[in-house]
C-alpha cells in the first residue's frame, strides 16, 4: 500500500510579514529611545557644565568632589564652597547610603552648579536602571570590581560618562588602568581598604601620593583617600591632581557630613593653591 504523503499546512505569508513588521518596529523604537537618552544626557551635562564654569571659575583649574552627601545642609555647604561634583552613595553597607529617590530630590539643588555623581559598587542592571531613572545623575562612578567589558556595557546602556575607581597601594597598581583607557571617561584613585573592611572607599586612608609622579600626563583622574583640610596642601603639591575627592575627611562621624568641616576644607584648598601660585 502506498502511503499518502502528509500535506503541509499552507504558509501564512501575511502572518510572517506582520511578525517581521512588529520586530522591525520594536527595533526602531529601541534605537530611537537609545538615541533620545544619549542626546538628553549629553545636553544636560553640557548645559550644567557651562553654567558651572560660568559661576565657578575655580572648577576649571581643579575639580573638587564632595562625596557621600545625604542632607540638604551638607549639599548646600558643598555647593557654597565651590564643589564641581557632588556624590551620592548607593552601596547598602556604607553609612553614607542614600535611597535613589532621595538622591534625586537632593541633586535638584546642584543643577547648574555641580555635576551629580552616582557611586555604585558592582551594581546590577536593575539597580542601575533605578538609580538613573530616579536620580538622573550626570555621571556614574563604579567603585567595585567591574571589568572593562562591564564598564563599556554600562556606558552603552545608560549613555552616561563613567568614572572607574581603582585601589592604589604601590606604583604597580597603576598598571590596572590600561585595559580601561578609552572606555572609562575618568579614573578615581583611592587607597586600598584595610583588611576586613567591607567598604571599598571612604575609609579615611591615604596612599603614597609620590606614586602618581609616574602616571602618564594624559590620564584624567581624581585623587581620593584620606584627604582632609590638614593634608590637602601636601596632596596638591606632591601629586598636582586635576581633581580631588573627599568624603570621610569632612565628617564628624561615619556618614555624618559636617558643614563646618566642608567649609574648612575649601578654605584649605584655596590657601594651598594661593601658596603655590605665589
Amino acid at each position: 500500500m502506498t502511503a499518502t504523503p502528509r500535506r503541509l499546512p499552507p504558509i501564512d505569508y501575511d502572518q510572517i510579514r506582520t511578525a517581521a513588521a512588529i520586530e522591525r518596529r520594536r527595533a526602531i523604537n529601541g534605537f530611537y529611545r537609545a538615541v533620545y537618552k544619549l542626546i538628553r544626557s549629553t545636553f544636560r551635562r553640557l548645559f550644567s557644565t557651562l553654567l558651572q564654569f560660568h559661576g565657578n571659575p575655580r572648577a576649571m583649574a581643579l575639580d573638587i568632589k564632595i562625596c557621600g552627601l545625604k542632607t540638604d545642609k551638607a549639599l548646600a555647604a558643598a555647593l557654597a564652597g565651590g564643589a564641581s561634583y557632588v556624590g551620592f552613595i548607593f552601596f547598602a553597607k556604607s553609612p553614607r547610603y542614600v535611597e535613589p529617590a532621595e538622591a534625586g530630590r537632593l541633586r535638584e539643588a546642584a543643577i547648574g552648579k555641580a555635576q551629580a555623581v552616582a557611586v555604585t559598587v558592582d551594581a546590577s542592571n536593575a539597580f542601575l536602571d533605578e538609580i538613573v531613572e530616579k536620580m538622573h545623575p550626570d555621571m556614574l562612578q563604579l567603585h567595585g570590581s567591574e571589568t572593562p567589558e562591564r564598564v563599556a556595557a554600562i556606558k552603552a546602556r545608560h549613555g552616561l560618562p563613567v568614572m572607574k575607581a581603582l585601589p592604589v597601594g604601590e606604583a604597580a597598581d597603576l598598571e590596572r588602568i590600561k585595559p580601561f583607557i578609552g572606555i572609562a571617561d575618568r579614573f578615581l584613585f583611592d587607597a586600598k581598604p584595610p583588611r576586613g573592611s567591607e567598604l571599598p572607599g571612604g575609609n579615611g586612608i591615604a596612599f603614597d601620593w609620590h606614586i602618581l609622579a609616574g602616571l602618564d600626563a594624559g590620564v584624567d583622574y581624581m585623587l581620593s583617600g584620606g584627604l582632609n583640610a590638614a593634608n590637602i596642601g601636601d596632596a596638591l603639591r606632591l601629586a598636582s591632581p586635576p581633581a580631588i575627592d573627599i568624603s570621610s575627611g569632612v565628617e564628624s562621624a561615619p556618614g555624618v557630613k559636617d558643614p563646618a568641616l566642608i567649609e574648612q576644607f575649601f578654605r584649605a584648598v584655596r590657601a594651598a593653591r594661593n601658596t603655590r601660585a605665589a
